[in-house]
């Protein structure tokens, strides 16, 4: 068996009952137990490791959430990629002079800066 931790989930159900319930009390022993009789446990975080391993007694792997390449967006790509979430997410629309800004402002700069 392998956990991946993000959190405890004993402490999501905190969120709803108080601290003290007897439910929130066995949800953190049930995690306990099975965190220590798992084969492997990795999380996203060198934090939640330390932690699990600090008050727990249990080893855990840090397996990074990122990327393999980080690149800039163009302002062309960027004003193409939020015309293409608009179509699902209207949050991501925008005014006519808004939108004309993203793909103008490059253009301005270089003006500017001769």
């Amino acid at each position: 068996m392998v956990i991946d931790w993000h959190n405890y989930g004993y402490t999501i159900l905190q969120l709803r009952l108080s601290s003290d319930s007897v439910l929130v009390n066995i949800a953190k022993k049930i995690e306990r137990i099975f965190g220590r009789l798992a084969d492997d446990n990795f999380c996203v975080t060198n934090a939640m490791s330390c932690d699990l391993n600090d008050d727990w007694r249990i080893k855990a792997y840090s397996l990074h959430d990122r990327p393999s390449v980080l690149t800039s967006l163009s302002s062309r790509q960027k004003h193409n990629l939020f015309n293409k979430l608009k179509s699902t997410y209207p949050i991501f629309g925008c005014s006519n002079k808004e939108q004309m800004m993203t793909v103008l402002q490059p253009l301005l700069r270089q003006k500017m800066a001769r």
